[in-house]
């Protein structure tokens, strides 16, 4: 029911803010563009617009279901509708028309200036550097494992942010369920501490570390993790560094979980991934190396995957991953396969 609500609001406002632009005088800004057309779906103003589209096929070396198997899906179909007054306050809706429940982002926030932030409602988390971009942004066709299996996509509560010359920090206090609107009486904290340097000799450098804490019963840790019947405490660093056409990047989690899997100790997940990307072809083009590992303590389980890429941007609205990924299993055979997505956003 929520959801016909919402596309409804949404059909709304765009017929709304569209017979408003339809009276504004078109301008020109010197290249051809249209200025109305700017006004909804550039970077400023009240009512803004993006929009990504994700399909994909993957196909598995040993006709199994590693990666899906062999098929194919599309993964996201996405709708932001965000904006700021001018007045401090801003606003995003953020809904994915493939994903049951299909809300992802429901906030509105207050900048008191840039080193405060504050923001309430649906919204995801910035945990690590892994998962804090857009799926449009992301290096491969899937975030790294270990992201998977400890950070949580959504959560509803309140945060804040803010920039203090290249430090930034993140902190927020939700309900610790995901979208979940049931209530066990206990919160989920994060916290997370970076710093950056752009634009410097060496290229733009991101360091961060982050931590998290709370109790949480009957959800699923991650969105591919264990699920949890208890405490969890997490916390990683991670590091970004781009420099000319050349990409390195790491990141690092640590959990001490108690799930259902292990209803006698608290297991503790650990992994990282290691990333190195190169762009050629006039830059419109990256090839890309990734090497995972995670593994749970308590289990004695430990295993590996390796990942080679190519994306290619065909202009700014268009783009192609091809991935292969060979997973080294711990106790069974090792797994392989490819896979393609073909993106538009904007």
């Amino acid at each position: 029911m929520y959801q016909s609500i919402l596309s409804f609001m949404i059909a709304a406002c765009l017929l709304f803010y569209t017979q408003q632009l339809s009276g504004v005088t078109i301008e020109s800004k010197g290249d051809g563009r249209d200025t109305s057309l700017l006004y909804l779906f550039g970077d400023e103003g009240p009512f803004r617009i993006n929009v990504l589209m994700q399909m994909s096929g993957v196909y598995s070396l040993n006709d199994d279901d590693f990666r899906g198997g062999r098929s194919f899906t599309v993964n996201n179909a996405r709708l932001s509708l965000r904006g700021d007054w001018g007045s401090g306050f801003y606003y995003r809706l953020y809904m994915n028309f493939v994903r049951t429940p299909g809300l992802l982002d429901a906030f509105i926030g207050y900048e008191f200036d840039p080193r405060l932030r504050i923001q309430v409602g649906a919204m995801k988390p910035s945990q690590n550097l892994d998962y804090i971009p857009n799926p449009a942004n992301i290096d491969f066709a899937e975030r790294s494992v270990i992201t998977g299996l400890l950070t949580r996509s959504r959560e509803i509560g309140v945060a804040a942010t803010g920039d203090f010359g290249r430090f930034s920090y993140y902190t927020g206090l939700f309900n610790g369920t995901g979208l979940s609107f049931d209530n066990d009486n206990r919160f989920y904290g994060i916290g997370r501490l970076q710093y950056q340097l752009v634009g410097d000799d060496w290229g733009d450098l991101k360091i961060g570390v982050s931590g998290s804490t709370g109790r949480t019963e009957d959800l699923q840790s991650g969105n591919a993790g264990p699920v949890l019947m208890g405490r969890r405490d997490i916390w990683g660093g991670d590091v970004r560094w781009e420099a000319g056409r050349w990409l390195l990047a790491a990141d690092y989690l640590r959990g001490r979980l108690e799930t259902t899997e292990s209803p006698d100790r608290a297991e503790t997940i650990s992994g990282y991934h290691l990333t190195l990307g190169y762009f050629f072809l006039e830059e419109t083009t990256q090839f890309l190396l990734r090497w995972q590992d995670w593994e749970y303590h308590h289990r004695g389980i430990e295993e590996n995957q390796f990942t080679a890429g190519i994306n290619h941007h065909f202009d700014e609205m268009f783009a192609l991953r091809f991935n292969f990924d060979w997973y080294f299993r711990d106790e069974e055979s090792d797994q392989q396969g490819f896979s393609a997505m073909l993106q538009y956003s904007f």
